[in-house]
C-alpha cells in the first residue's frame, strides 16, 4: 500500500501551512480517505502537489522517488512485449554463455590433442631418421 500523509505532515515536508495544503487538495478531495484524525493523502497525490506547486520533497532521502511517464497505446504494447520477453531472453543468454564455455573447453582439449599428435610425429620422424642413419648426433 502506498504511504499516506496527514495535512500537517505534508505542510512540514513542503514547508508551508496546513491550510495551504488543504486548499491544494480541495479540488481532489474525492481521491482522499478521511478518518477521525483528518485526511490521509496518498503518496502519489503528495508528489503531484509537490510537482504542480514547485515544492521540494524534503523527505526524499527516506522514500524512493516516484516517476510517472505516459505511454501511447502502441508504446505501451511494445513495452509490455519487451517486458514479457525479458525472462526468456535472460534464459537464452544463460544458455548461450554455457555453450560458449563448452566450446572454449572443447577448443582447449583439441589444442592439447594437436600438441600430443605433433610431439608424436616429431618422435616418429626422429626414430625414422635414426634408423636411416640421417641424424647428426653420432
Amino acid at each position: 500500500m502506498a504511504k499516506e500523509y496527514t495535512t500537517t505532515e505534508l505542510s512540514e515536508i513542503f514547508g508551508v501551512s496546513a491550510r495551504t495544503i488543504q486548499r491544494h487538495i480541495a479540488s481532489i478531495a474525492d481521491d482522499l480517505s478521511e478518518n477521525s484524525k483528518g485526511y490521509k493523502i496518498p503518496e502519489l497525490i503528495a508528489v503531484y502537489i509537490a510537482e504542480k506547486y514547485g515544492y521540494s520533497f524534503k523527505e526524499d532521502s527516506k522514500r524512493q522517488s516516484v516517476r510517472t511517464e505516459y505511454f501511447t497505446e502502441e508504446e505501451y504494447q511494445e513495452f509490455h512485449k519487451r517486458l514479457s520477453e525479458y525472462p526468456l531472453l535472460k534464459d537464452y543468454i544463460k544458455t548461450i554463455l554455457n555453450e560458449l564455455d563448452y566450446h572454449k573447453k572443447s577448443a582447449e582439449s583439441h589444442q592439447e590433442q594437436m600438441g600430443l599428435i605433433l610431439r608424436s610425429l616429431e618422435q616418429r620422424n626422429f626414430i625414422e631418421a635414426k634408423e636411416k642413419g640421417m641424424d647428426d648426433t653420432d
